[in-house]
């Protein structure tokens, strides 16, 4: 039965996943938060990087969204690690704790909802709230609550 409500929760993150994390699929101006690498610089190998990070960010949110069919509430974490003690092995496998660039994820869940974070590429935190499309690796790779908040592109 586990099986199947985590295969329900995978199939519900997936699409709404790909329903896009903005309403828009324009990238924000410039000195909106962007760094000064334009989408038309984005190498095949950072493009793969992206899409891998992403991927392993969705595993986790859906293992926070199969915890929260068994136990009625997200598992309660202040970091990628202190989640994985919480999910694994029983509703992922094997999660990884570090992005495809090698920096750490930041994740934070309480009862009510989760935030998993890449710090992207370049390994630093964004100052600014989750853009939507930023059309930058440099920036933030943002999971919240079922949907990524911002992305460099869509998946």
């Amino acid at each position: 039965m586990k099986e199947l409500i985590a295969c329900l929760a995978t199939v519900v993150l997936i699409a709404l996943s790909l329903s896009g994390c903005s309403s828009t699929n324009e990238a924000p101006a410039r000195g909106e938060g962007q760094s000064d690498n334009p989408t038309a610089a984005i190498t095949p190998e950072d493009r793969d990087k992206a899409l891998q990070t992403m991927s392993d960010m969705r595993s986790m949110a859906t293992a926070c969204e199969a915890y929260a069919i068994d136990y009625g509430h997200y598992p309660e974490a202040r970091s990628a690690e202190a989640l994985a003690k919480l999910v694994s092995p029983v509703y992922v496998k094997n999660l990884d704790l570090n992005d495809a660039w090698g920096n750490e994820f930041e994740a934070k869940s309480s009862k009510k909802g989760y935030e998993i974070r890449s710090l992207g590429r370049d390994g630093k935190r964004d100052k600014h709230k989750p853009l939507g499309l930023t059309g930058d690796l440099d920036a933030d790779i943002v999971f919240s609550d079922v949907r990524f908040t911002q992305a460099p592109f869509e998946d």
